[in-house]
């Protein structure tokens, strides 16, 4: 059962878009990805992500597969580390978020959620310029406050606050003369 009660939620499906290390830093990324896939999942959000569809990349190919697995999602995770900046100004990713999301809807953002992955050494300057607008959250499972539950509220468009109901307007606002 999930820690989180929704009324009326639906299952969602998000697109995880991040930068694949290589060498000893590769083990580090795929286990702090993961890790947020396993948090989503057990919340009831569906991952695209190309660490667990392998076969359907290999049939499809990478560009195929990444423009289909975002056609189909409700939302993209972006997962800002110092590798996905680097690689973000020439990324097939960041232009087809820019593009379909930010560029076709006049700059409403309704799907994209930049998220600083702070255990991959992601800090606010890793924000690529083209979403520097949007506003992000950090995450770091290690801490206090993982931002586990901004994501869960962004993706389900809940609000962290909810107000009461409204009360009844005062009877007593004339006065008889």
């Amino acid at each position: 059962m999930s820690i989180y009660n929704f009324v009326d939620a639906v299952s969602r499906t998000v697109f995880l878009s991040h930068a694949r290390e290589s060498g000893p830093a590769a083990k580090k990324h795929d286990e702090a990805v993961l890790k947020l896939v396993s948090f989503l999942w057990r919340n009831d959000v569906n991952v695209r992500l190309d660490l667990l569809e392998q076969n359907n990349i290999d049939m499809l190919g990478i560009s195929r597969w990444t423009t289909e697995a975002m056609n189909t999602s409700n939302m993209w995770l972006v997962l800002l580390t110092p590798t996905y900046k680097e690689k973000s100004v020439q990324g097939f990713e960041t232009y087809l978020m820019i593009q379909k999301e930010l560029s076709n809807r006049g700059g409403f953002n309704e799907k994209c959620i930049p998220v600083i992955m702070k255990a991959l050494g992601g800090t606010d300057s890793h924000i690529p310029s083209t979403l520097g607008s949007i506003y992000y959250i950090t995450y770091d499972p290690r801490a206090d406050i993982t931002g586990e539950d901004d994501i869960i509220r962004r993706i389900y468009k809940t609000e962290k606050f909810k107000l009461p109901p409204l009360g009844q307007p005062p009877t007593n606002l004339t006065m008889n003369l």
